[in-house]
């Protein structure tokens, strides 16, 4: 079970970042708690929450996130519904990562390639300003269309 694993792309994400000689911030794993999204909604952590297996950052926290421990009870209670039921379906993990400021105003584009070519691209903002916005791959031009052509003076 690795498809939407943000922990599976997160050591995908390391290995490359090494492999280029980068540096890459380190994921740790937590048992969340409401203390903790307390900690980090006062900005006594400079952290983010994130659950690994989730969608239009309904289980992500950081310190700008309205209403955090409110909302992080109400996930966290549905949660315990969920999985309480008798059958061997594993929970998702918490992890927290370091609070990087500047991130907050950048969007993080995600490309889907399926036997090389681009399957579909997920464009996510911050913040939950608006929500996730999947796009379909008919706007991205391949980078070897964009070659200057030296004869007409353009791309």
């Amino acid at each position: 079970m690795m498809g939407g694993s943000k922990l599976f792309h997160d050591t995908l994400i390391g290995f490359s970042a090494r492999s280029a000689n980068y540096s890459h911030v380190q994921c740790v794993l937590i048992t969340a708690s409401v203390e903790c999204v307390r900690r980090i909604a006062k900005k006594e952590l400079a952290a983010v929450l994130k659950q690994e297996f989730s969608s239009h950052g309904q289980h992500v926290f950081t310190p700008d996130t309205k209403e955090a421990v409110f909302t992080f009870k109400k996930v966290h209670d549905r949660e315990e519904i969920a999985y309480d039921w008798e059958i061997d379906f594993p929970c998702s993990k918490w992890f927290m990562q370091p609070f990087l400021p500047g991130l907050k105003y950048l969007e993080e584009i995600w490309v889907f390639i399926v036997n090389g070519v681009i399957f579909k691209w997920i464009i996510t903002t911050p913040n939950g300003e608006r929500p996730l916005q999947i796009t379909q791959p008919n706007m991205l031009t391949p980078m070897s269309k964009l070659r200057y052509d030296a004869t007409i003076g353009c791309y």
